[in-house]
């Protein structure tokens, strides 16, 4: 694969990231999170793949539950092959009820050759605590397969000693969740950050202080539109009526904006006790807190249901994420590079070795065939060519000067690690 199809997809990524995102998906209330839960277990109904002798502990496991069925077994004759010894995980979301279900990951843990086909026993899974919180039972779904002759040929789709049971675990104990004091709501970012945060403390005190502030008050014109009426309603005024008329206008209109510097007084004195009751802070890079207004006091969900469609834009670090093992990378939005010169060439060894049968002459005494190993080295070095690299403006730029040096991904790895080394790439290098 080339750096360009990699390319392309971080400038969708890029694209899609700019955009106004919700706050339910940066954010989670604290305290509120999943649980992980572990248990053992025994699947059952292979066809002849699971743990041999060697696996001594299913063999155990097989004993001690048909003891507790009240069936008598002997360690030492069984020959069990379609048993094996798994683990199984599952996630035990927030605000889950006994009676719901969840699924489940069953591991093989001995030395089984495949699940495919099996029903896993019932196995109760636990929690950090140790305590059963579900239990998981049921037939496996593999995706794959894996086939074997007596000659030694086999073929395998996937793998097959990890299956799923969709739905394979019933919830026999609730996890207490606190939603927190109903005096104040302590926000966590999924992904913490010092600008997404104040961004999102500033949408929510901008919310909230809109929501709950009272109607701006206006110029009470009343007395005033009065007075107009009754002028336009004589025909004849004479010009000292006309000027008490006036004069008794211009007195009301004073006593209304009077009135109303009064008014807008008290509603900024009340705006300003409503921002601070709300009292929105910035704890750290990933808490926000949040006091709970008085209408909200003990409807925590109804709050957070209001806060969750907020939108906010949060900020997009300047990151580098290189994956040596497969040999992608992602650029992020703001990665420059310096002026640089680059030079990359490979060196390939390439070691063969044949083996020649050397007979003896004919007709000779004592001689054999005997297998004389020949050994061939080729080495084959790439020239590398000092390339250079212009100073990146933008993604777009920086991915065609990289471009330029026509290399693999896997390559790029190297050259990306070697600039961030020597200065020249701004940006974070996270390497996978």
């Amino acid at each position: 694969m080339r750096f360009k199809l990699l390319s392309l997809l971080s400038v969708l990524l890029l694209t899609s990231t700019l955009k106004a995102e919700r706050l339910k998906g940066l954010a989670d209330l604290e305290g509120v999170r999943p649980n992980q839960l572990i248990g053992y277990g025994l699947v059952v109904g292979l066809q002849g793949s699971g743990d041999d002798v060697s696996a001594k502990f299913s063999t155990q496991s097989i004993v001690n539950m048909l003891k507790r069925l009240g069936v008598h077994a002997d360690a030492d004759t069984l020959r069990l092959k379609n048993i094996a010894a798994v683990v199984v995980t599952a996630k035990l979301p927030a605000f889950v009820r006994p009676g719901h279900c969840v699924d489940v990951t069953i591991s093989s843990i001995g030395n089984a050759k495949s699940l495919e086909g099996g029903t896993l026993l019932s196995a109760p899974l636990k929690g950090a605590d140790l305590e059963v919180y579900a239990v998981a039972q049921g037939s496996l779904t593999v995706g794959g397969y894996n086939v074997s002759g007596s000659s030694g040929s086999s073929s395998q789709n996937n793998y097959t000693n990890v299956a799923r049971i969709p739905c394979g675990a019933m919830v026999e104990r609730a996890v207490t969740m606190d939603l927190g004091v109903d005096d104040m709501l302590r926000i966590a970012l999924k992904t913490p950050d010092f600008t997404t945060a104040v961004r999102v403390a500033t949408k929510i005190e901008s919310y909230l202080g809109a929501k709950l502030k009272p109607r701006m008050p206006v110029v009470d014109m009343r007395e005033v539109s009065k007075i107009d009426a009754e002028m336009a309603g004589t025909r004849r005024l004479s010009k000292r009526k006309r000027a008490e008329m006036e004069d008794r206008k211009k007195l009301a209109l004073e006593q209304a904006q009077k009135a109303h510097k009064v008014e807008m007084k008290a509603y900024e004195k009340v705006v300003a006790e409503i921002k601070a009751s709300l009292n929105v802070v910035t704890r750290d890079p990933g808490t926000v807190t949040v006091n709970v207004p008085e209408d909200y006091k003990g409807r925590i969900p109804i709050l957070m249901a209001e806060l969750e469609i907020l939108d906010v834009n949060p900020d997009i670090p300047t990151r580098v994420v290189v994956n040596e093992r497969t040999g992608t990378v992602v650029l992020g939005d703001g990665v420059r590079i310096s002026p640089v010169a680059i030079a990359h060439g490979g060196l390939t060894l390439e070691v063969q070795e044949d083996l020649i049968p050397s007979q003896p002459a004919p007709f000779s005494e004592g001689g054999e065939t005997v297998i004389v190993p020949q050994t061939r080295i080729e080495v084959e070095e790439e020239q590398g060519v000092l390339q250079k690299v212009a100073p990146g403006a933008a993604l777009s730029d920086v991915v065609e000067a990289l471009n330029a040096l026509g290399v693999s991904p896997r390559d790029l790895v190297t050259i990306l690690q070697t600039l961030k080394a020597s200065g020249a790439l701004r940006a974070e290098l996270e390497v996978l």
